[in-house]
């Protein structure tokens, strides 16, 4: 069963990374069930399977930590956590009369409350005695081209990580935006060609780098200024934000058109210009 990312867990991943704004998530999530399913994005909406037949509203608890794979695993153009099964009745329900069908499945930060991590649609329609169970492997989260345009392999591993209780990267307090005539692989960094020369450098940006995530997405918070240009540069393509090195990329944007720098030309990336966001849906 595919899942994804609500905007409450987006925003929080991207202000973790990118403002440097802590984020403790819990050690201990509760499964919801849903016979309307909310909105997966928002968490508004929906309608959880009425307690006291064998559910109890507000959910079953797990433990984050050891409910998901051991790291994220490699998985088409990106990366995938997996749930690694249930213990005891962590997800395991047994229905003590007919339940009205089951429409989706929601992992909540807790057993109250609407702060919705990741969610979507699940079948199953059990009648008195049934087990309901999310079983070994049912469960995938994947963060690929397809849903995390211009966030690389680096990036995503660490967003993964953090979700499901594993240790992480520390945020940069500066981050090197990095100017291009042959844009970087957007998942892995790898083959581009940077601007050399001409008194060139590399853009460093303190945090917070960007604004206060919104529905998933945010981006650049001040305009990003560079040297004038002594000698040309080329055609501009496309810039990344990386560490000093660099050897970890974080974000690539390929710009909608090649920009030509010319000796005595100045060169600036506009405030809001560097998009950041998720754009997975359910």
């Amino acid at each position: 069963m595919a899942v994804a990312f609500s905007d409450y867990t987006k925003n929080h991943l991207l202000d973790w990374w990118f403002r440097g704004t802590a984020w403790s998530v819990p050690s201990t999530m509760y499964w919801r069930l849903f016979t309307a399913n909310p909105n997966w994005a928002t968490a508004s909406g929906g309608t959880e399977l009425t307690g006291g037949t064998g559910y109890t509203t507000g959910g079953q608890a797990v433990t984050i930590n050891t409910f998901w794979a051991t790291a994220p695993a490699s998985q088409g153009t990106g990366y995938r956590i997996t749930n690694t099964g249930t213990t005891g009745a962590s997800c395991t329900w047994t229905a003590s009369a007919d339940w009205s069908a089951i429409t989706g499945v929601g992992l909540y930060a807790a057993n109250t409350g609407t702060d919705l991590i990741l969610g979507g649609s699940w079948s199953a329609d059990p009648g008195n005695g049934d087990t309901v169970r999310i079983s070994s492997g049912a469960i995938d989260i994947d963060l690929d081209a397809s849903n995390a345009s211009g966030l690389t392999n680096y990036l995503v591993q660490q967003f993964l990580r953090k979700v499901s209780g594993l240790s992480t990267d520390t945020p940069p307090s500066n981050y090197y935006v990095r100017l291009y005539t042959t844009v970087p692989n957007v998942k892995t960094g790898a083959t581009g060609t940077e601007v050399t020369g001409g008194s060139y450098a590399a853009a460093n940006v303190a945090s917070p780098f960007a604004d206060a995530a919104s529905a998933g997405a945010t981006q650049n918070a001040a305009q990003v200024d560079y040297a004038t240009a002594t000698a040309n540069w080329g055609t501009v393509l496309g810039a990344a934000i990386t560490d000093a090195t660099p050897t970890n990329f974080y974000a690539v944007d390929a710009f909608p058109s090649g920009v030509v720098m010319d000796n005595g030309d100045d060169f600036y990336i506009a405030d809001g210009a560097f998009d950041l966001s998720f754009t997975d849906t359910v």
